[in-house]
């Protein structure tokens, strides 16, 4: 990702190349989707949008939150090829996926995101308006689940700090009355 942020798509593509070697050599199916994904997103970037197809084309999945992201890849790499029957072909296939409650909600954040953004490079605003307010409406869900588990963590990590005090406080304590205890022997 940290070369995907800096724009290095040569260092991306080396990483690439090496997690495709392992992904090869353990057989792992998951491995190789993932990482033959990243790199359609490393062509789609680079504009090598041929590329970037042929690394999508080969995958198959039945899991709907990845079947949402390939359909969603398609999409992304048709609008910025400007092939924009073939884009609004993909995003239409996400539609029906993304009412589905096993689909992942960042998946649903990305793809109104990206169908909002058609929409207005189509001149469609008011369909671009509706998408836009459910990708935020979405968004303000992943944020507000984020908060809660950041509370939850905080209130734990205070528990148990409250309990290894107290656990201290009696140890303490006992600590004191044997000391008495053998003062008073002595």
């Amino acid at each position: 990702l940290s070369y995907f942020d800096k724009k290095d798509y040569t260092g991306a593509e080396k990483c690439l190349k090496q997690g495709l070697s392992y992904a090869n050599k353990t057989n792992s199916k998951y491995a190789w989707q993932k990482l033959m994904n990243n790199y359609s997103v490393c062509y789609r970037e680079q504009g090598k949008f041929d590329e970037a197809i042929a690394c999508l084309r080969p995958l198959k999945t039945e899991d709907t939150t990845k079947l949402v992201m390939h359909y969603l890849n398609f999409g992304k790499i048709f609008t910025k090829y400007r092939q924009y029957d073939s884009a609004e072909f993909y995003y239409n296939k996400i539609l029906p996926y993304l009412s589905f409650d096993n689909t992942r909600i960042e998946t649903k954040v990305s793809s109104y995101d990206a169908m909002s953004n058609f929409a207005e490079l189509q001149n469609d605003y008011p369909l671009a308006l509706k998408y836009r307010k459910i990708h935020g409406w979405l968004k303000y869900q992943v944020q507000d689940s984020l908060r809660k588990d950041n509370l939850y963590h905080i209130q734990r990590q205070y528990d148990y700090e409250t309990l290894q005090n107290t656990m201290n406080r009696r140890i303490i304590s006992n600590y004191r009355i044997e000391m008495m205890m053998a003062v008073d022997i002595i």
